[in-house]
């Protein structure tokens, strides 16, 4: 990764295959213990694709850029996922890097990654938990219906 290259990301769930747009099936964090990367454990993210492209992005909240696939020495990967981080850390402002609650459970539903059940369940669980759903934010897609 240059400068000049300008590297194309997601915020909030599904994510979607960075070639082709097939859907993110519910992906998994790189966890290798005694790995030089194990310092970026919690911001190594692979999709989960049926499509056969290459699922490795750094994430960040809910906030993902692609990752080129481990093809090259293991100092040039980490200077590749140091750089990256810091341009999507850079790309994407704090209150930005995470997906409204109500929304992202309303997205993974209607992508059929979550049950009708579990979308209901964690709802309540937050209306329970915390406010009123008349006063929750409104998404901006939400606030256009109005």
């Amino acid at each position: 990764m240059n400068g000049d290259e300008t590297v194309p990301i997601q915020i909030g769930e599904p994510f979607q295959c960075w070639q082709c747009g097939a859907p993110d099936q519910g992906g998994t964090y790189l966890i290798i213990d005694h790995s030089p990367l194990e310092t970026f454990a919690d911001h190594i993210y692979y999709m989960r694709l049926s499509c056969g492209h290459n699922p490795r992005c750094l994430r960040l909240g809910d906030a993902v850029a692609p990752l080129r696939p481990l093809d090259r020495s293991i100092q040039q990967n980490l200077e590749c996922v140091r750089k990256g981080l810091q341009n999507l850390a850079r790309s994407v402002p704090p209150d930005q890097r995470n997906q409204d609650p109500v929304s992202k459970v309303i997205y993974l539903l209607v992508a059929g990654r979550i049950s009708p059940q579990t979308a209901i369940n964690q709802l309540r669980f937050m209306v329970e938990d915390q406010v009123a759903p008349e006063s929750l934010p409104l998404s901006v897609p939400e606030r256009a219906w109005r």
